[in-house]
């Protein structure tokens, strides 16, 4: 695990250093009962990823994933496929991302409106790019 980490660390500092971003979205940890080691290892992963968002002054935001679900579904409790046909309706996708494409782009997206450009300022933009 250790190495892993280390190797995480290593590449998240060089993407960091190369795109310069101005802060870094990332997904609570949910913790179901049935699998607390994936919490613990995921707690693992989010460590480092603040860990290296913090050593280049990069601010994170942490943003649940059922709040995700309600600003790009309009249900906290929307299913994996909700979630991948809406960021394809949204961002005009030829197709559904795969769930954990959809998953990340979800989470720009709303990292994005918090940051106070709104969902639908995003996609006007994004279209007339």
């Amino acid at each position: 695990l250790a190495d892993r980490l280390h190797e995480l660390h290593a590449g998240l500092t060089g993407v960091v250093a190369q795109g310069h971003p101005e802060a870094v979205a990332l997904e609570d940890v949910f913790a179901h009962p049935r699998f607390p080691r994936t919490a613990i290892v995921m707690g693992h992963v989010c460590g480092v990823i603040c860990l290296a968002a913090a050593q280049a002054g990069v601010p994170v935001d942490a943003i649940p994933p059922a709040s995700v679900k309600r600003a790009v579904v309009a249900s906290g409790r929307a299913g994996k496929r909700q979630v991948q046909r809406m960021v394809r309706l949204l961002l005009e996708l030829a197709e559904d991302p795969g769930t954990h494409v959809a998953d990340a782009l979800a989470l720009a997206l709303v990292a994005l409106s918090r940051r106070g450009l709104p969902l639908g300022r995003l996609l006007a933009v994004r279209g007339s790019a």
